[in-house]
């Protein structure tokens, strides 16, 4: 956690700076210049440029004052980040104090729209004068204006943004605070008050509704700092009062978001857990009565887990909701119908159907839980070990109990509960369908087969039977330890108004019941917070419903809050729009979002990406049945282009401004949501890539190009690249004999590699090798020494060789003094190529380190400087063949290899390959010497926006096209290797959920 607050308190930095550098650019540029000029020449003037100072203030605005704010604002905030983590800057003090100076934002978003019609207008319309004098600011012919323009909007838009994105990396920072750290408090009135800040930036109030609404922001917030604090007391003390009421559920949800919003809700939940344990006499009871603890777990279970039932549990539901218009899985004879057939062959088929629904459900569920949040493994995890601590043969069973009763099944028995479908799309069949299903998987998690009292459904216990295996690897599978900084943002969010409302009214509703049992309890520290309840809930007074919810729209409590599921905001469904809701908005939920055609499709729980994977799923139900049933016989440049998307926007209609202007903050969320392909990028990263590598094997050869270099890219943002390097070195190493045919074949290993050290040291090459081919490139002098190419003029070429040897050894000697600098991600893979090579083959140990440095690294470049774009054009004949030569010598050496009849005319510079042995020789082990502590440095994971590569969707389409084969594939390696991970069934799964590929870039 330490470690992404440091990242995130330096991206707020960088945010800063890259916004004051824009606006001081703007004011050097264009500001400055035009104000001069205002001031000496006659407006009468029809030479003067800009013709009338009130532009300035009609296209600029108040930006002098955006930039004197923020000048103070970068130097103040660059004093207390140096000492965050120490608490001693009160970072949170400082953002939650500097706000009010912000409100110079208001007027640029009141003002953003008019001075892009502005400065479009005006240009326009004095384009002889105006216009030529702005695009006499870019010297490029034809585009000077225009690229002057979109500079200014770019620098505008980036302004506005800037409050949008400060609210949101500050709620990341919040998210990843623990409630004990000393900065907590501050973190959480600064969110409040930036929440204010940019929701007032939207809908566009005057700066004293700014002022009020951040007062009030707080205030409500605050006021309820004594119940918080209440009921988040260590001890959990007035927790156990709750648990005595009859009517725990209306606290279970409330309590659940309170103690995520205040990262403590593993604490929370262990406490739970343990009281539950203490409390039953037997396993069988365990969980199993309608207590606070119970609802706890299943209200946790829930609010965790939401993203995953939405992206993967919606997409099974929705297809068994048609399944159900042409099949019955009803087996009990006195709900089925003789008019229909005979009932033993109805039993019989529906038996067959139900079957093949179940198995279709789990072998989902297998492929695709990984998805859930780590939160959630933590959970299971917890509640795994404190159950074994009294009852070690539940301790499985508990955890099959938390997803499947608590979890899974409510979502099968009442999807519209959980809005996976509405109550109109679930007719009785498609109920009794879906309630037979979460029977049989309930079951099978608590490995209970069907008896006596319900004699129908044992015919189901064949399916128990046969896939208990995999739900007792499952469950074993879900229980793992995530470390001790799992409490992530998946569950941290402040709570809103509505619900700490709620909270309030349950609580003066059950204030008597409270005291009787406070009075009542002989523990010191429950009777001692008898008089603070009481003062609190007096000083409280009765409870005061917000006006609306921070998203303008008044809160309905139509769902039990024993779930914890969020409260519907505008994004996530306008269908639930309020009618008190402004005008503005109301004409902002109807249009599209700014990123047409792109976020709404791409999201993974959007409804068009949910029908997908519902179509995807009945088509690919069979395979999945056929697969099953085998394996049961033995898962920056972003926010540039947001800019340029926007800009290209802005021109656009501007009559409605908050409408327009919330487009912006929309457009600007679904950069930062959108992860489509996450669940495949974990699956290519784990089980020794093996997905990669088939992916690869059946891509074509200009896919696989496009694929490799995408794959670098996946590897080394999710810090795993040294893993892949060395298992792809240990796969090579252990297919071939001879050294002779290392890195030789037609395989990833070598391409990766390759692709791998041109990614990581485009700088590093790009700076050693400039100098020396911009010197060679700068003569006419030519190094040819082929006879064939030069007939009859041996003394020439005896010259040429000379020269050859003399640039040689001048490139080698610059190379060899640049080691030292080389990245250390070049260094690693040397080192790891040295001691996995060395271990098989020891005389190729350090030759294998010149492969990589010169042969994949250095030689590509020196053969094609336009490459790395070096240069600008193409090279010529002679300097490509000088270029080429040049490069040949140093690969024999790296080699190890002298020149011989193959090129008999290169074999007098085997003098200059003889003396520089011992070199090449240092220069190999010098760059594979590191230590074990330089790996970690391969290790960190970096941010790479996946679903705005193109790549997905070709490595998307690979798959899909040939995903019977790759399952086969899958199915060995996971054989050979006894894996307990359904790879498979992931893999499958995982196909389901993605639906059918986008349209991949040409290759």
């Amino acid at each position: 956690l330490r470690n992404k607050r440091q990242e995130i308190i330096a991206e707020i930095v960088a945010l800063e700076n890259s916004l004051l550098s824009r606006l001081e650019s703007i004011e050097s540029k264009y500001i400055d210049p035009l104000a001069k000029l205002s001031k000496l020449i006659d407006p009468n003037d029809l030479n003067n440029p800009i013709g009338s100072a009130e532009w300035l203030d009609e296209i600029f605005g108040n930006t002098r004052k955006v930039l004197d704010v923020h000048r103070s604002f970068s130097e103040m905030l660059h004093k207390r980040v140096m000492n965050y983590e120490e608490g001693k800057s009160k970072l949170g003090d400082f953002l939650n104090k500097i706000t009010p100076y912000l409100q110079c934002h208001l007027r640029f978003a009141l003002k953003i729209e008019q001075s892009f019609t502005a400065i479009r207008s005006i240009s326009s319309a004095h384009k002889d004068t105006f216009g030529e004098w702005l695009g006499g600011q870019f010297q490029e012919s034809g585009r000077g204006e225009e690229m002057a323009v979109n500079e200014i909007q770019a620098a505008f838009l980036e302004t506005f943004l800037f409050v949008h994105r400060v609210h949101f990396l500050l709620r990341k920072l919040f998210e990843n605070t623990l409630h004990d750290h000393v900065e907590f408090r501050g973190l959480k009135a600064a969110l409040l008050s930036w929440k204010e800040l940019e929701k007032s930036v939207v809908t566009g109030k005057d700066e004293e509704e700014i002022d009020e609404s951040q007062v009030n922001a707080q205030s409500y917030y605050q006021r309820y700092e004594p119940i918080i604090d209440l009921f988040t007391d260590k001890s959990f003390a007035f927790v156990d009062i709750i648990s005595e009421l009859n009517e725990t559920d209306k606290f279970a949800g409330d309590l659940v978001r309170l103690m995520c919003s205040e990262g403590n809700s593993l604490n929370f939940l262990k406490y739970n857990i343990r009281k539950e344990v203490e409390r039953v006499e037997g396993e069988s009871t365990l969980f199993r009565a309608n207590t606070l603890q119970a609802q706890v777990l299943s209200a946790y279970a829930h609010h965790i887990g939401r993203d995953y039932v939405q992206s993967c549990v919606k997409p099974l539901i929705d297809f068994l909701r048609n399944e159900a218009k042409t099949k019955n899985y009803e087996l009990n004879e006195m709900s089925l119908s003789a008019s229909d057939g005979d009932l033993n062959e109805q039993v019989q088929t529906n038996r067959k159907n139900l079957f093949e629904a179940c198995q279709l459900c789990f072998t989902y569920i297998n492929g695709t839980i990984d998805q859930c949040p780590p939160l959630f493994f933590e959970a299971c995890y917890l509640l795994s070990n404190i159950v074994a601590t009294r009852f070690p043969t539940a301790s499985l069973t508990s955890v099959g109990g938390l997803v499947f009763l608590r979890f899974l099944c409510p979502c099968f028995v009442a999807p519209e509960r959980f809005k996976l479908a509405r109550v109109e799309e679930i007719d009785k069949k498609t109920r009794r369908n879906l309630i037979l299903i979460g029977k049989v998987l309930q079951n099978l998690s608590n490995n209970l087969p069907f008896g006596k009292k319900e004699p129908f459904m044992i015919p189901l216990n064949d399916f128990i039977e046969q896939n208990l295996p995999k739900m007792q690897a499952l469950q074993k599978r879900i229980a793992t330890p995530q470390g001790p900084d799992v409490e992530d943002s998946s569950s941290r969010s402040l709570m809103d108004e509505a619900e700490l409302f709620r909270l309030h009214t349950n609580l003066k509703n059950s204030h008597q019941v409270l005291l009787g049992f406070l009075n009542g309890s002989r523990s010191g520290v429950v009777h001692s917070m008898t008089d603070k309840f009481i003062n609190i809930m007096q000083a409280m007074g009765e409870p005061k419903p917000p006006a609306s919810s921070p998203d303008g729209i008044v809160r309905r409590d139509t769902i039990s809050s024993s779930l914890a599921l969020p409260s519907p905001t505008l994004q996530r469904n306008p269908s639930k729009t309020s009618a008190q809701e402004t005008p503005s908005l109301q004409r902002t939920a109807s249009k599209k979002t700014i990123s047409e055609g792109s976020s709404s499709s791409s999201s993974p729980s959007s409804p068009a990406s949910r029908r997908d994977s519902a179509a995807t799923l009945e088509r690919t139900s069979s395979r999945l049945s056929v697969n099953l049933s085998e394996g049961d016989e033995d898962g920056k440049s972003g926010r540039s282009s947001m800019l340029k998307n926007l800009m290209r926007r802005s021109s656009m209609s501007r009559s409605h401004r908050s409408a327009s202007i919330l487009e912006v903050i929309q457009a600007s969320n679904e950069e930062e949501r959108r992860i489509n392909y996450q669940p495949l990028v974990r699956l290519l990263v784990k089980n020794d890539f093996q997905l990669a590598q088939i992916i690869w094997e059946f891509a074509s050869v200009s896919e696989g190009e496009l694929i490799n270099k995408f794959l670098v890219k996946i590897f080394v943002s999710e810090g795993c690249a040294a893993t892949c390097l060395r298992v792809l070195i240990e796969d090579e190493v252990k297919n071939n004999q001879e050294d002779s045919t290392l890195f030789r074949g037609n395989n990833i290993s070598p391409k990766f590699i390759s692709e791998y050290a041109q990614y990581v040291g485009r700088d590093y090459v790009v700076a050693v090798l400039r100098p020396l081919i911009m010197q060679l490139l700068s003569t006419d002098e030519s190094l040819e020494v082929d006879g064939n190419k030069m007939p009859g003029d041996e003394e020439a070429i005896k010259v040429n060789q000379r020269k050859l040897i003399r640039a040689c050894e001048q490139w080698f000697d610059a190379i060899a003094a640049t080691v030292d600098t080389c990245p250390m991600e070049i260094r690693c893979a040397a080192s790891l190529l040295k001691k996995i090579v060395g271990s098989k083959f020891p005389s190729a140990a350090s030759i294998s380190v010149g492969g990589l440095y010169f042969l994949r690294f250095i030689a590509p470049v020196i053969v094609a400087p336009e490459r790395m774009k070096i240069v600008d054009k193409p090279v010529g004949a002679m300097h490509r063949r000088n270029l080429i030569l040049i490069s040949k010598v140093l690969q024999n050496l790296s080699n190890n290899i002298n020149f011989g009849k193959k090129e008999p005319f290169m074999e007098p510079i085997n003098e200059f390959i003889d003396n520089y042995r011992p070199h090449m020789r240092t220069l190999q082990d010098s760059l594979a010497d590191v230590q074990e502590s330089d790996f970690e440095l391969l290790k960190e994971k970096s941010l790479f926006n996946f679903e705005e590569a193109s790549e997905m969707a070709l490595i998307h389409k690979v798959i899909a096209t040939n995903q019977l084969q790759m399952a086969e594939k899958l199915a060995k390696f996971a054989a050979e290797h006894e894996l307990d991970y359904p790879l498979v069934d992931s893999f499958n799964s995982l196909l389901v959920q993605m639906g059918p590929p986008k349209a991949a870039p040409s290759s």
